[in-house]
């Protein structure tokens, strides 16, 4: 079934609950034929029988082989009627907060590639420090078809909430935002691709003649992109051509950190810093143009979740990882799930 026969089915349905929740229909009367209900929604017969298979999932009507439909029960009096397909996304309070997590970009590419299957994007910051579980929230939306299937992000039952919507039949991808290589994530996931960015930008220096890459690491930066430049490293031809040393920057003022930046300067060292310093660089705007004219091979800005970051791409070349790419490719696993749902519903 393609995405715009599932709309259709559903409209069909939809149309068909207004009409059932009319006085004059009362339970236990026959609803219209197939053939009916083809000529008066202009639709296919598989569009038909998809439609009514949902009303019988949902306990509306009886169905059976070769006979018109029986309404079992009348719907309940929704205020709103929904069309058209919605995903989920559960998270926090900080789920629209671009300073503090990454979710915010991803979403923006999810959006953008919603567009092209006519569905929307429902955010459902539920999840706190007393209740950090998502999957009664899951349940919940599920059970009031509320939503079509979910972009999952990371919580304490992730694992829990993957599960669930497999044994439902409910599409889902599980989003990677910092992808750790002796970890085990639940099926289907998209990752970050920040390795290949990272690699490609170490590939580049060495082939300007760069000899060493010095990297300061903040609080964040333990497990990405440190434990993702050892991989890198670990090549040794890549190695053989430049160096990598990682200084540990954590909680470093703004005079430390200025100076660390002076110590390793050379025209032949590119020096790294993620926007974790981004309050110092705007104290020391009139700084780094100095810093620059003392012939530091490169400066480069590692671009997690980010203030503006804009301010700083006249002083530095800017690594900016892939999240608006990381919401696309979520969108056309999600499509894929989608369809191997409804095959096997189909059978």
């Amino acid at each position: 079934m393609n995405i715009q026969e599932n709309i259709l089915f559903r409209d069909v349905a939809e149309q068909l609950k207004k009409d059932f929740m009319l006085p004059n229909w009362k339970i236990g009367d026959k609803i219209e034929s197939e053939s009916s209900l083809i000529a008066r929604f202009q639709v296919s017969r598989k569009t038909v029988r998809n439609a009514l298979e949902r009303l019988a999932s949902e306990g509306l009507i009886e169905k059976s082989q070769g006979k018109r439909g029986i309404l079992l029960r009348k719907p309940l009096n929704e205020k709103h009627i929904r069309h058209g397909l919605n995903f989920g996304i559960v998270g926090n309070e900080n789920i629209m907060n671009a300073n503090i997590n990454d979710i915010p970009a991803i979403a923006q590419g999810i959006i953008s590639g919603l567009n092209s299957m006519d569905a929307t994007l429902s955010l459902f910051p539920f999840l706190s420090n007393q209740s950090p579980g998502a999957l009664d929230s899951v349940k919940s939306l599920i059970k009031k078809h509320v939503v079509d299937g979910f972009f999952i992000f990371p919580s304490n039952d992730c694992n829990e909430v993957c599960e669930y919507l497999r044994q439902k039949k409910i599409p889902y991808v599980y989003i990677v935002p910092f992808f750790q290589t002796n970890k085990v994530y639940p099926e289907p996931f998209i990752r970050s691709g920040e390795h290949d960015i990272l690699q490609n930008a170490v590939q580049e220096l060495a082939e300007r003649k760069i000899k060493k890459l010095v990297f300061l690491a903040g609080e964040n930066d333990s497990e990405r992109p440190g434990t993702i430049f050892k991989q890198i490293f670990s090549n040794k031809e890549l190695s053989s051509k430049i160096e990598y040393i990682t200084h540990d920057c954590r909680n470093f003022q703004y005079s430390q950190l200025i100076d660390e930046i002076r110590k390793n300067s050379s025209p032949e060292t590119a020096i790294m810093c993620s926007n974790e310093f981004a309050h110092l660089f705007d104290i020391a705007r009139e700084t780094l143009p100095l810093i620059r004219g003392e012939n530091i091979g490169e400066m480069l800005l590692f671009k997690h979740f980010s203030p503006d970051w804009k301010n700083y791409q006249k002083h530095f070349k800017i690594i900016e990882r892939d999240y608006f790419e990381i919401g696309i490719r979520a969108v056309e696993q999600l499509k894929k799930e989608l369809e191997k749902i409804q095959k096997y519903l189909e059978k």
